[in-house]
């Protein structure tokens, strides 16, 4: 990985951002698995070996331009061109004994750039500021695949017109409404457009000088991927395939969210509720396809979260000697598919504790296993700690030693099916390096 910089600017005129980074991955690795296939009529018990290995190339320029007129006028463009060009390779294998009882292999190619481009002008009034702007985002896809070559270009305009101001003395707002326009094209020319609006509320009440409440909402919209339209059936094993659906469209995400926030002397509070309904939610499914079990993705009835979570922090003594924090948050989910409907309750917990003494400074934080429903898959993020050391030999110079998930045999991602009587299955995805790993980060800032 290598990046260079240039940043020139006039303050009250303006700024000029270019950056240039450069990352390259040579990558070779190989695993096995115990697997167990329980069928009606019998039980095998099997070995997986795979092997994969990945190449790429990555160059990125971000250019960034800012120009103030009059205090009262502001122009901002920002360009991001990107080239990305890899290599990818995965052999997989199930033995029987020594008989090979099913394999796969898979040889694929990219070619990929793609343009970002970013265009905002601002009007800042006595109490509030009016802003009217525009993003464009082109993206050429080529691949070569054991399958055959596949190709998609798409477009993408999102323009928007939004005020943030003041009203009064005690209420903030940041209201905008914003229109969106994908395209989709592939080799086969099939053609797929989509349009959305997304509208964002944002009002802030100051009830003194140390509390406020806060009312967020906003509308988002997922769209399906290329990959996600196109049939293209992959099988996973001899009787479980992948497939996609090439009905899917667009689901609109509502998010709406209530915070409250005090703050003590030595004491800060800060609790919110949320709830999120999504008309359309893409997700995965597990369907019955002829003599086959079929995972696809597809379009839900609704799906609904509610959360409420809980932030605090506590300073025992005078300064920042010590800071105690604690987040918690439970969450409500519910899926409905047709006349299926699926329920899960989950919560996160994140304690951490950070010290700083002089030019020494100690960071211990652990966060708690993330559980999420999409459709008929519950995905198990693994709970996460680490701990930092860091010290400060100069006024420039910082050294920090860490290690990440102490006491951990390794880190591992969890993936089991929900509420679907075709099939069980759960699949967890295991990266042993990732345990226990001890690491050692040296900054120096040099200024003119």
């Amino acid at each position: 990985m290598a990046e260079i910089n240039f940043n020139n600017a006039k303050a009250d005129n303006y700024v000029l951002s270019t950056k240039l980074s450069l990352k390259s991955l040579n990558r070779r690795r190989s695993s096995v698995q115990n697997i167990m296939m329980y069928s009606a009529d019998e039980t095998k018990q099997l070995i997986g070996e795979s092997s994969d290995k990945d190449k790429y190339i990555r160059p990125v320029l971000d250019m960034y331009f800012n120009k103030s007129f009059n205090k009262k006028h502001e122009i901002t463009l920002n360009a991001v061109g990107t080239y990305y060009d890899s290599d990818y390779k995965y052999d997989y294998r199930e033995l029987l004994g020594n008989v090979v009882d099913f394999e796969t292999a898979t040889d694929i190619s990219t070619d990929k750039y793609s343009f970002i481009g970013d265009a905002m002008y601002s009007l800042n009034l006595k109490s509030s500021q009016l802003f009217v702007g525009t993003r464009y985002m082109y993206n050429n896809n080529s691949q070569k695949n054991i399958a055959g070559p596949n190709s998609i270009e798409t477009n993408e305009v999102y323009s928007y017109v939004g005020a943030t101001g003041m009203l009064g003395q005690n209420v903030n707002y940041n209201v905008s409404v914003g229109v969106n326009h994908n395209a989709f094209a592939t080799l086969d020319n099939e053609r797929y457009s989509f349009t959305y609006f997304r509208p964002q509320l944002s009002i802030g009440y100051f009830i003194d000088e140390s509390s406020d409440l806060m009312l967020n909402y906003e509308v988002n919209t997922q769209t399906p991927s290329i990959s996600n339209l196109t049939y293209n059936p992959y099988y996973k094993d001899p009787h479980y395939i992948y497939v996609g659906n090439p009905n899917l469209k667009p689901s609109n995400i509502h998010n709406v969210s209530l915070s409250y926030y005090k703050g003590f002397k030595k004491f800060v509070i800060n609790p919110e509720i949320g709830y999120s309904y999504a008309n359309d939610a893409i997700v995965p499914l597990i369907i019955q396809s002829d003599n086959n079990i079929a995972e696809t993705f597809g379009n839900l009835e609704n799906a609904r979260n509610i959360k409420a979570s809980l932030f605090v922090q506590w300073f025992p003594f005078e300064g920042n000697l010590l800071r105690l924090r604690m987040f918690s948050e439970v969450y409500h989910q519910a899926n409905k598919y047709d006349t299926d409907e699926w329920v899960h309750i989950g919560y996160t917990i994140v304690p951490s504790i950070m010290m700083a003494y002089r030019k020494w400074g100690l960071q211990l934080y652990y966060q708690t296993k993330k559980e999420n429903l999409l459709g008929q898959m519950l995905r198990i993020a693994p709970s996460m700690a680490y701990a930092e050391l860091s010290y400060i030999p100069m006024k420039a110079m910082t050294i920090t030693a860490g290690i990440r998930y102490p006491f951990y045999d390794a880190w591992k991602l969890t993936s089991m099916t929900y509420g679907t009587e075709l099939m069980s299955r759960i699949e967890a995805e295991r990266i042993i390096n990732n345990a226990n790993m001890v690491y050692l980060n040296f900054v120096y800032n040099f200024s003119g």
